[in-house]
C-alpha cells in the first residue's frame, strides 16, 4: 500500500486521504500521486482498481542520492481544468473522471 499522497507534483504538497475530494473539486491541484509502494507490481495492482476511463497510471522513478540508487513507485491521477474549445464550458470529461476517481476511492473505503 502507498505511504503518502502528493497533491501537486511541482510543490510536493502532501494531502491526507480525507482531503482528496476537496482538493479536486475546488481545483486546488490537477495531480494526485500515491507514493511509496514497495514494488511496481504493487503500484500496478492499486492502479488496476480504477476503471480505464479515469486514466490512473503506475510508474517507477529512478534517481540517485549521492552514490545511492533510489527507486520510487507511484500511482498518479492527472486532470485538466482547461475549458473546452468548442463551448468554452468546463471540461466535462475531467469532471466525469474526477467523480469516478472519488467514487472508486470510496468503494475501496479509502475516503
Amino acid at each position: 500500500m502507498f505511504k503518502e499522497i502528493i497533491g501537486d507534483c511541482y510543490t510536493g504538497y502532501k494531502v491526507e486521504l480525507n482531503q482528496i475530494e476537496e482538493v479536486l473539486i475546488t481545483k486546488k491541484y490537477r495531480y494526485i500521486t500515491f507514493t511509496g509502494f514497495e514494488s511496481l507490481n504493487e503500484a500496478r495492482e492499486f492502479a488496476s482498481k480504477f476503471p480505464k476511463y479515469i486514466k490512473v497510471i503506475s510508474n517507477e522513478c529512478v534517481g540517485w542520492m549521492g552514490k545511492e540508487r533510489r527507486v520510487d513507485y507511484h500511482v498518479g491521477f492527472k486532470v485538466s481544468w482547461a475549458t473546452t474549445k468548442t463551448t468554452g464550458e468546463e471540461n466535462e470529461q475531467s469532471i466525469k473522471r474526477i467523480n469516478g476517481f472519488i467514487k472508486t476511492l470510496k468503494k475501496m473505503e479509502l475516503i
